[in-house]
């Protein structure tokens, strides 16, 4: 029997506190670990948004005013670019309950401007993720740390399926 409570109590642990053990720690000096399990939500309107073969559905209108945001605070190249997306998901939205959007509108002008906005609506459990195998994913692994270099220090959190090798979103918090 006291075999049994034991089997049991490392059987709950396990489910509980799971970690990704492919995960690479000898990239932070420090770090933590934190699961996230995101639950199953519908939007009225939502936006699905591809980054690196991931699908992350969010909300249209919290996608859309990350947008209009960094239109006001961009140089005119970037800009125009901001411009153009906004005006793309106005028009796709119309009748429509979902949107696609990907990352490559941005490549040609070198920036990844969601990346800290995925991070937040991780966090705040605010989006539904699908894998590049089309499997939603609820569990979310999420390491945070710091790594001295000389004469400075990086900071960042990265994100991982359980099990998972590489980090599928990452964002840095500190350089210095």
């Amino acid at each position: 029997m006291k075999k049994r409570k034991v089997i049991l109590f490392l059987a709950i642990v396990f489910f509980i506190c799971p970690t990704s053990f492919g995960q690479d720690t000898t990239m932070f000096d420090t770090y933590t670990i934190d699961t996230f399990y995101l639950t199953p939500k519908q939007f009225r309107k939502t936006v699905a948004y591809e980054y690196r073969s991931i699908i992350f559905f969010v909300e249209y209108s919290a996608f859309k005013d990350v947008i209009v945001n960094r239109i006001k605070g961009y140089n005119p190249y970037r800009k125009s670019t901001y411009e153009a997306a906004l005006k793309k998901i106005k028009a796709d939205i119309k009748g429509q309950d979902t949107i696609y959007f990907s990352q490559s509108v941005f490549d040609s002008a070198q920036i990844i401007p969601f990346d800290t906005f995925l991070i937040n609506q991780i966090e705040n459990n605010k989006c539904v993720i699908r894998d590049a195998d089309h499997k939603l994913r609820q569990m979310i692994i999420r390491m945070r740390g710091t790594k001295h270099y000389h004469p400075g220090i990086w900071g960042g959190r990265l994100f991982y399926f359980p099990s998972d090798t590489r980090d599928f979103i990452r964002t840095t918090d500190i350089v210095s």
